[in-house]
């Protein structure tokens, strides 16, 4: 049976994009078979499970962006640069999220968290995620940047260490049809750890974890071979692939407002314009 995949990127407050593509796809009553998401598009998926439009705007344009989450605050305040436990323990509850909200929708949903004691990443399901907040957070704490979040006796980490576009996963679970949204342009250009920085992590993060440095090495092949099964699925029909279409000068940490919001509202105007074409392949 044909399933529809939505594959969302991470990309810190990129995400605003992913955001309002979301929106607009709440807005018009679209649903998929299957949500897979990486980091911060994990967290977007999860709201647009629960379909909360209002969720997605507050958590891209005011939530992650605030200097209580982002700088020296978090940094003085959780001895991390990102706060995470402000953002997803405080902000985002005040702001309505619930983690059960996720069976709000019929659509399944993969979400992606790198197990450190595995040391590879894993997915966990909507039923999983609907238990516990820390899901999301897990998902979204970026390896350097944040503490590892400790679920159960086990510590994890953003599963973007070893996947970026979700692509593999979305066809792994039946979907032959997919909508791929990713918050870098098509040009953008990824570039390869260091020999020094990986020097780095071995010594001073992951010293007894070679596999984890290991990882980190290979993201940049794994990028770009998702991107080609992307371009592949694109050309073949069986997809869609929406990025941003201009620069707004948001960064994976930084932006104004202003910026936050061209960006939601381009995602909003990207679907837009191609509007007959999602229809089309989610029928």
């Amino acid at each position: 049976m044909s399933k529809v995949g939505l594959v969302l990127e991470g990309g810190g407050m990129r995400g605003a994009y992913t955001a309002g593509v979301l929106a607009w796809f709440l807005r018009n009553n679209i649903e998929v078979d299957h949500v897979s998401g990486v980091s911060s598009g994990a967290m977007y998926g999860a709201f647009y499970l629960a379909k909360d439009e209002d969720l997605l705007y507050k958590a891209s344009i005011e939530i992650a962006p605030s200097k209580d989450n982002v700088g020296l605050r978090p940094l003085l305040k959780e001895k991390q640069i990102v706060g995470y436990d402000h953002m997803y323990d405080v902000e985002l509850i005040e702001a309505g999220y619930r983690p059960e909200s996720v069976l709000n929708s019929t659509s399944e949903f993969s979400l992606a968290v790198y197990d450190m004691e595995l040391m590879d990443t894993i997915w966990i399901d909507k039923k999983t995620v609907a238990t516990d907040s820390k899901w999301i957070k897990a998902a979204c704490s970026l390896p350097f940047y944040s503490r590892l979040v400790n679920i159960d006796g086990r510590d994890y980490t953003d599963g973007g260490v070893t996947t970026m576009i979700p692509i593999r996963r979305s066809m792994e679970v039946g979907c032959d049809r997919n909508i791929i949204v990713t918050t870098k342009s098509k040009e953008y250009v990824r570039k390869p750890f260091s020999k020094f920085t990986l020097w780095f992590l071995r010594t001073f993060f992951y010293r007894d974890k070679p596999k984890v440095v290991s990882d980190f090495a290979k993201r940049t092949d794994i990028y770009y071979l998702e991107r080609q099964i992307v371009d592949e699925e694109v050309e073949k029909g069986q997809a869609i692939y929406l990025y941003p279409t201009k620069e707004t000068g948001v960064s994976r940490f930084s932006g104004t407002k202003e910026q936050f919001e061209d960006l939601y509202q381009m995602g909003i105007d990207d679907c837009e314009r191609q509007r007959e074409t999602i229809l089309n392949l989610i029928k």
